[in-house]
């Protein structure tokens, strides 16, 4: 059976705890597993194991091997204990507890890990946490604490989870190498004779001897809570099946006599309000001042309130320190929230309601989280999180006191709702939560809550068609996963956006900050994990800079290219062999851009040139022949041509080992533009020629990729901006070349050989405005041509067009 949670207000509890400056023993913080039955209760907590007023039976295998584990000599274990609720969890800790108690020990509950870190032990210690799953980092916190010491006395921690350990959520926030062991409870039916035996026993205990036991020979009778619900059941006269009636009849029974002692001179409540009521305490556990405020929730309670407070705590008197006491045990209290009527309308104004403190929801949280298979229960919660969730997730940073328990609470709320469209759809309509540095600032728990809501995000995305938006979602969950410690999950995260990136064309300017985040998230994993970040890096590294060659010239790219050189640095320091081509490949592309942008400098092409040196690829080649023109091309406009052509006959020989026209094209192009500037123009034509030759073939094999089948289409640079750019480049030079040719051919009286590169000097000088009067002169030499080759009709629009730029201020 399952212990009925005990939750102090949180407020309460870190007051408590502050107040005596960390000086606290642990022990002081246990809750003791036995306490006993208030004199004239109703019948439920007849059920609950904190009583134990049925005597303990069976689970002698079970019993042993957590004996076992306590007695072993490690310094520090944990056992996880798990079954369904009501298969004994709590009762077979509480009888753990209660045994070591006896043999010296301090044994107890933990109600909240989060006030524990930093305390310690004064003796043999074991500590029972009931539901752990929310608290999972602040266990690790704990554990980590308690392993720091040799020398300390023995402390065992008992995690009691309806989860299965399959997923091992618990080993993740835990120190290697920790001893730990599994036990499972009800992982066989009871057989007949035990049903027998758990009915006699409770009926023994709930009554005379002479008591006839009830029919449990149906198997649904397969854990000790039904079997004890039975005997009540047959106590009052009333046989019910083991199916959920059992449940449904027992509440009904029990409103009943709870109504028996509504205060006098009241008028009671109807049902409907009364079982509202009690869920109110139930999600709550008030104090009876608080309870007053609260009860204005109920909606029928309003003129009210003061009966339903006095009644309500005659039924569950609790504690003064902790409030009301709930009701239970879990199973029950399960199936009397899922027959309330309103449950989900409570709940909102439960959450809504200004006395409503931290406490409350962090109980309110957990209750619901834990009944969520029950249909109307999981229908509140996911009402409270999709119609609050702004509010929600605002609640643990304006809460000081209880950041990470409200924290925990939601994140364990929000993974229950895994596959929950509606909930998915609420987080996502948020949008991303990027906070930069500040992830390292804060607690685990807090980034598992980020890790959990960018999960959900993603979850919503992939039902859509924006994959952009679901690499950034993915990107992002691969930030809050590293914070998180979930490394291997964030690494796949990453590799996953890294693919959806580097598949998008066009290249998304939206996508570079997303890529950075997930950069960052492995970055982060290798520094504050000391971890290697890996394929996922790698695998970015190479998005980010395929990218930015697909993009072209744009300062998008560049922070794309930048960011690729970052990762492949990085990677390179560590295997240098391995990563020393894709570097350079970065770099090479990096160096690029920056020309093409007018940006001074060279070093990011020049580490290209050196890294790419000894390339065999294709791919290293070709962006080492594109580093040696960006070279030259610099050298050029520092008016080193000589410089400048050996690096670019060093790129036209590579040139012709490489089929890419695109490259052959800049190459032939540069080339032509440094022979012009070494006064080489018969030279620097042929190797515009070349150039042009190459663009041409260009185009076309872009035009073939581009309508061939879909299958076998390649990506392709965009070749028509690269040929545009190219052209620019070889005309002035051509011009220039042409020009003094012209000269020398007319001196010589060749006039027939001089017109055509008069016509290149005009089309050269023609692209750039800048240029306007080296434009008219060419005008004139081809005019003179013509008029020395007696070719007066095509000299005559020429020298019309030469009138009208000197009436325009040109020059004659």
């Amino acid at each position: 059976m399952d212990r009925p949670p005990h939750c102090l207000g949180a407020e309460r509890v870190v007051e408590v705890h502050a107040g005596h400056d960390g000086l606290l023993p642990l022990s002081s913080l246990l809750l003791p597993a036995r306490e006993p039955l208030p004199p004239d209760c109703p019948d439920w907590p007849l059920l609950t194991p904190n009583h134990a007023v049925v005597p303990f039976l069976g689970r002698d295998e079970e019993r042993a091997a957590l004996r076992t584990w306590a007695d072993d000599p490690s310094p520090l274990s944990i056992a996880v204990l798990t079954g369904a609720g009501g298969t004994g969890k709590t009762r077979l800790a509480g009888e753990l507890c209660t045994e070591l108690t006896e043999a010296g020990w301090d044994a107890g509950f933990l109600p909240d890990p989060h006030r524990a870190t930093g305390l310690d032990v004064l003796r043999p210690t074991l500590l029972a946490l009931d539901h752990p799953e929310p608290s999972a980092a602040a266990i690790g916190e704990l554990v980590r604490h308690l392993s720091g010491r040799q020398d300390r006395p023995r402390v065992r921690i008992l995690l009691l989870t309806r989860e299965s350990t399959d997923g091992e959520w618990w080993r993740g926030p835990l120190p290697e190498g920790l001893n730990t062991i599994t036990v499972q409870l009800g992982r066989r039916p009871l057989t007949a004779a035990e049903r027998v035996a758990h009915a006699a026993a409770a009926m023994r205990a709930f009554a005379p001897p002479r008591a006839v036991l009830p029919d449990v020979g149906d198997p649904g009778y397969d854990d000790p809570l039904r079997l004890q619900l039975a005997a009540l059941m047959r106590l009052r006269g009333d046989d019910v099946a083991a199916d959920g009636e059992l449940l449904s009849r027992f509440l009904m029974y029990e409103l009943e006599q709870w109504m028996t002692v509504w205060p006098d001179g009241h008028e009671p409540v109807d049902a409907a309000t009364a079982r509202q009521a009690v869920a109110l305490v139930t999600l709550t556990t008030p104090d009876r001042e608080e309870l007053r405020e609260l009860l204005s929730a109920v909606p029928e309670a309003h003129d009210r309130r003061l009966a339903l407070g006095d009644w309500l705590t005659r039924l569950f008197p609790g504690t003064s320190e902790a409030g009301l006491a709930p009701l239970g045990p879990e199973v029950v209290a399960e199936q009397f929230l899922d027959e309330t009527e309103g449950l989900a309308a409570l709940v909102l104004a439960v959450y809504d309601h200004p006395a409503r403190t931290a406490g409350h929801l962090v109980r309110m949280l957990d209750v619901l989280r834990l009944s969520s298979e029950r249909p109307a229960v999981r229908s509140a919660l996911r009402s409270l999180v999709t119609g609050r969730l702004g509010e929600l997730l605002a609640e643990p940073s304006s809460r000081l006191g209880v950041q990470s328990l409200l924290g925990d609470r939601l994140d364990a709320v929000l993974r229950s709702l895994h596959g929950d469209p509606e909930t998915a759809a609420a987080v996502a309509a948020l949008g991303l939560r990027r906070e930069g540095s500040r992830r390292l600032e804060r607690s685990a728990g807090a980034c598992g809550l980020e890790a959990t809501l960018a999960e959900l995000r993603v979850e919503h995305l992939r039902a859509g068609d924006d994959r952009i938006a679901l690499a950034g979602a993915l990107a992002e969950a691969a930030v809050w996963l590293v914070a998180a410690g979930r490394v291997s999950e964030a690494q796949a995260a990453a590799a996953e956006a890294a693919e959806i990136f580097a598949a998008a064309t066009p290249y998304e300017q939206e996508a570079v900050p997303y890529l950075v985040s997930a950069v960052e998230a492995l970055e982060m994993a290798a520094g504050e994990l000391e971890w290697a970040p890996g394929v996922a890096y790698e695998a970015l590294g190479e998005c980010l800079v395929r990218g930015a060659m697909a993009e072209g010239d744009s300062e998008v790219a560049v922070a794309g290219a930048e960011l690729g050189v970052r990762v492949f640095q990085g990677l390179a320091a560590v295997h240098p062999d391995r990563y020393r081509g894709r570097l350079g490949l970065a770099l090479g592309v990096l160096g690029d851009l920056e020309y093409e942008l007018g940006r001074p400098g060279t070093a990011a092409v020049e580490q290209a040139i050196d890294l790419l040196g000894d390339a065999v690829e294709d791919e290293g080649r070709g962006m080492l022949v594109r580093s040696l023109c960006v070279h030259a091309g610099a050298l050029l406009g520092r008016d080193r041509a000589v410089e400048a052509l050996a690096q670019v006959e060093r790129a036209a020989d590579l040139c012709d080992e490489l089929d890419e026209p695109v490259v052959a094209a800049m190459t032939y192009a540069v080339l032509g533009a440094t022979l012009a500037a070494l006064d080489r123009p018969r030279d620097a034509l042929e190797a515009i020629a070349w150039s042009q030759a190459e663009q041409d073939r260009a185009m076309t094999v872009q035009e073939r990729a581009l309508t061939g089948p879909a299958g076998t289409r390649v990506a392709l640079p965009p070749v028509q901006a690269r040929a545009a750019r190219l052209r620019g480049m070889v005309l002035l030079p051509a011009a220039e070349a042409a020009t003094a040719l012209v000269d020398g051919l007319l001196a010589d009286g060749r006039t027939d050989e001089a017109i055509g590169y008069a016509r290149i000097a005009v089309e050269g000088y023609a692209a750039g405005p800048a240029h306007a009067v080296d434009q008219a002169l060419a005008r004139q030499r081809l005019v003179r041509c013509h008029l020395l080759l007696g070719q007066l009709e095509q000299a005559h629009p020429l020298v019309e067009e030469l009138i009208a730029i000197a009436r325009q201020g040109g020059t004659t």
